[in-house]
């Protein structure tokens, strides 16, 4: 077994709170706001560490903001390497109108990237990548940053022995599509993307049709798509399953698809089978589907709910 490590390029210092009304030209006056840190892979390891496991979080952080991300991730037991970088970290802004249970999310661009800041970035990585790792590179990517820059990182962990889970979202992961080589890469998508790349609205049938083209073209060993009230799915080579949430209430679907991931990788790196990583993965989603605003799963949530998730072939 290796160790699971997260790479988030583009985090940010995720602010949520409530108001009555959101309206226009006026102050809006909200409440006590709550503060996390975040980005795809410094959530994932977040929903790890509430699942009872530990990870190594890379996470590019820049000026005082990103020092105040890194406290708080550190503050939640996550183990954290800090990339410096120019700049201040970004921000997010979660604001819930309480009148109609209506969200508003503000998300603000990150520091500007170079090639060889890039360059630079990759080099300080190397070191903590092992054979038999599972690297998470989950989110977006900085503002500079060609849409090659997916492919590349997933090509530099490979290429060193590890695994990589990828979880990202438009040109960088159509140039992922279309010029990765599959080999040792697992590729998360959700229903919006699925969509977009099928050009039509998927249910199950045929997210998992898409599926199956993209790993028989090879662009991935491994297709994971999500389908919110519809489960997920993954397909390989040799199979392809389906797994049905259980009925339970949704009180926020933020974070849903991070504790997805960490159910998943936690999962396939004690070296459970794809079929059964896949039930952890949905019922690690189902626990944070039941938690309040920014909140991720619950180990308690997602032992509860691993029982009642049906899988069944494709």
């Amino acid at each position: 077994m290796g160790k699971v490590i997260t790479l988030t390029l583009n985090p940010a210092l995720d602010v949520s709170t409530t108001v009555e009304h959101v309206r226009p030209d006026t102050k809006l006056r909200c409440h006590a706001p709550r503060i996390d840190p975040g980005g795809g892979g410094v959530n994932v390891s977040r929903a790890m560490a509430k699942l009872g496991e530990q990870s190594l979080a890379f996470v590019a952080l820049g000026g005082t903001i990103g020092q105040s991300l890194l406290t708080r991730l550190r503050d939640e037991g996550v183990t954290a390497v800090c990339y410096d970088i120019p700049g201040e970290t970004r921000q997010s802004f979660a604001v819930r109108e309480t009148s109609s249970g209506d969200q508003f999310r503000f998300v603000l661009p990150g520091p500007e990237w170079t090639p060889d800041l890039f360059a630079s970035c990759l080099e300080a990585l190397e070191p903590y990548l092992a054979r038999g790792d599972i690297v998470v590179i989950s989110g977006s990517f900085p503002p500079g940053l060609p849409a090659t820059a997916a492919r590349d990182v997933c090509s530099f962990a490979i290429t060193r022995g590890a695994e990589v889970l990828v979880d990202t979202s438009g040109n960088a992961l159509d140039t992922l599509i279309e010029q990765s080589s599959g080999k040792g890469l697992t590729l998360v998508m959700n229903k919006d993307e699925a969509e977009r790349i099928a050009g039509a609205p998927v249910d199950v049938a045929g997210a998992g049709g898409l599926a199956r083209r993209l790993v028989d073209q090879r662009a991935a060993e491994t297709v994971i798509t999500t389908l919110g009230a519809l489960g997920a799915l993954t397909v390989t080579r040799e199979a392809a399953w389906h797994a049905a949430p259980p009925d339970t209430p949704i009180v926020s679907k933020v974070g849903a698809g991070d504790s997805f991931a960490a159910g998943y990788v936690i999962a396939r790196n004690k070296g459970y089978a794809i079929d059964d990583a896949l039930r952890h993965a949905m019922a690690a989603a189902t626990s944070a589907v039941t938690t309040p605003a920014t909140e991720l799963c619950t180990r308690e949530g997602a032992e509860h709910y691993l029982r009642e998730i049906e899988l069944e072939p494709l």
